[in-house]
């Protein structure tokens, strides 16, 4: 489910790198936007980062404690 939220991040960014900012009717408008561009790219970048390797792992830790529950079963002679 984190990956679904880092792809949807991802395609937001997009969505406004593809957006024409040139035509919003002043230069100063222009200016801001392409500056709040800038640092929401910049900052859905990161929160995408994080958000994939909070995903990996738990997804390894999930992996790890069926591996210890599996053992855990076996040594008290259960699931054989």
């Amino acid at each position: 489910m984190l990956a679904c939220v880092a792809e949807g991040m991802r395609a937001a960014t997009q969505e406004l790198r593809d957006a024409d900012l040139a035509h919003l009717g002043s230069p100063r408008l222009t200016e801001s936007a392409r500056n709040l561009h800038a640092q929401w790219e910049f900052g859905v970048g990161k929160l995408g980062d994080a958000t994939e390797q909070m995903s990996i792992g738990l997804s390894s830790a999930a992996d790890l404690y069926a591996a210890a529950e599996e053992f855990n079963t076996r040594s008290f002679g259960g699931g054989r």
